[in-house]
């Protein structure tokens, strides 16, 4: 092998390995993409301040789960929001679940709260007509959103029903 023949592997490996290194670097991190779908700033503008991000992972390609926690005098408020995009969705269609679509997935997850919590879902208003929360006693709320960029599903203990429907739409308005 002749020294330009050398030369050139090598400068052929340094440029494979920048350019893995490249991609690695400018992906971003799953707090980081939580942090577009529903920023801390707006939380802290609905729900008030005081939460501490308790979680911020990436569950599965497309799966996002994002998770506060605020402690008070006697009192525990929390939010935890999951989102998977469209495609995710689909995937989940087709290996785990009887739902055919993400309108039927949606529709089993909010019938699933439904029979768990003995409770009957209450639309948002402004939100569409795959948009849905079912309260269990006043403790806890879960709602679904369901729109072109994937299901948004949020969980809180401690909230108001209509803190929640805010930061929903928050949630889901670009």
């Amino acid at each position: 092998m002749t020294s330009r023949q050398l030369i050139s592997r090598r400068a052929l490996c340094i440029g494979v390995f920048l350019s893995i290194f490249a991609v690695h670097a400018s992906a971003q991190t799953p707090e980081a993409r939580c942090e577009k779908l529903l920023p801390n700033a707006t939380l802290s503008s609905i729900a008030g301040g005081g939460f501490a991000l308790t979680r911020a992972k990436e569950k599965a390609p497309g799966e996002l789960e994002r998770s506060w926690l605020k402690l008070g005098s006697g009192s525990l408020r929390t939010f935890s929001i999951n989102h998977s995009s469209l495609s995710a969705l689909n995937e989940n269609v087709k290996t785990f679940t009887p739902a055919r679509s993400s309108e039927a997935q949606w529709a089993s997850m909010v019938d699933s709260t439904e029979s768990a919590f003995k409770a009957k879902r209450k639309l948002m208003d402004g939100l569409g007509k795959n948009a849905a929360l079912v309260e269990y006693h006043g403790s806890q709320i879960k709602s679904f959103v369901l729109r072109e960029s994937g299901l948004h599903s949020l969980v809180t203990s401690g909230e108001s029903t209509a803190r929640m429907t805010k930061i929903a739409k928050a949630l889901v308005t670009p």
